[in-house]
């Protein structure tokens, strides 16, 4: 039997860090969510990495969004698996530190739903870096356009045409000038009639010659007055 059954939150929250770090399998598996929720983040801390992947799915959501941010460290973000993931709340994901964020791998990051990603802070979404490329076009019409804006050149540069043609119209216009700048001419080939229309004057103006001459003809076809003059 394990030694946290019947255990009540209060208790659960005296333990020390070592023996949190003694944990057994048994031990974390048996943990009601009210237990986890009782855990701080120095004893999150205190768990050992190879014991991380033992809670479940149900578990995951226990966790006290402040103290799991606080607690998780960077080397057990990687180790989450898929179902552990997919458990993690808007509010859990949206307080992990870049640190964590950026040891998501791209496996991982493909797993996320529209919800948990739209929960993302600016500075989380640039944490992703090159697997920012990983998200499907459903994913990433899921962003918001503080979130599109806040691309760095890079992650724009590297969007692939299926993602382009995926967002929104007023995620295309959320684009920052310099970002719109970095697009190769398969990746402007990729834009609707309907994105082209939305762009702003300042993003048109930011297009270089090169570019323009990339467009079709129903793109050219899309462009208004404004954006032509």
């Amino acid at each position: 039997m394990s030694v946290i059954r019947g255990m009540s939150g209060s208790q659960i929250a005296a333990l020390t860090t070592k023996q949190i770090g003694d944990l057994t399998e048994k031990d974390i598996r048996s943990m009601t969510t009210a237990q986890i929720n009782a855990l701080t983040s120095s004893q999150i801390a205190a768990i050992e990495t190879r014991d991380v992947i033992y809670f479940s799915a149900a578990q995951m959501k226990g966790f006290n969004a402040d103290e799991f941010a606080g607690g998780m460290l960077t080397y057990d973000t990687s180790v989450l698996q898929a179902n552990q993931l997919k458990g993690l709340t808007t509010d859990q994901l949206s307080k992990l530190g870049t640190d964590a964020i950026q040891t998501l791998t791209s496996e991982q990051v493909k797993l996320l739903d529209a919800k948990q990603l739209a929960g993302l802070g600016t500075s989380q979404i640039q944490a992703l870096g090159d697997d920012f490329a990983a998200l499907s076009a459903s994913q990433i019409k899921g962003l918001n356009s503080d979130q599109i804006a806040a691309l760095t050149t890079d992650q724009a540069s590297a969007l692939t045409t299926a993602q382009i043609k995926g967002m929104s119209v007023a995620q295309i216009k959320a684009m920052e000038t310099a970002d719109l700048a970095k697009l190769g001419t398969s990746q402007l080939a990729a834009l609707s009639a309907a994105q082209i229309k939305g762009l702003t004057t300042d993003q048109v103006q930011s297009l270089s010659t090169d570019q323009i001459k990339g467009l079709g003809a129903a793109q050219i076809a899309a462009l208004s007055t404004d954006q032509i003059k």
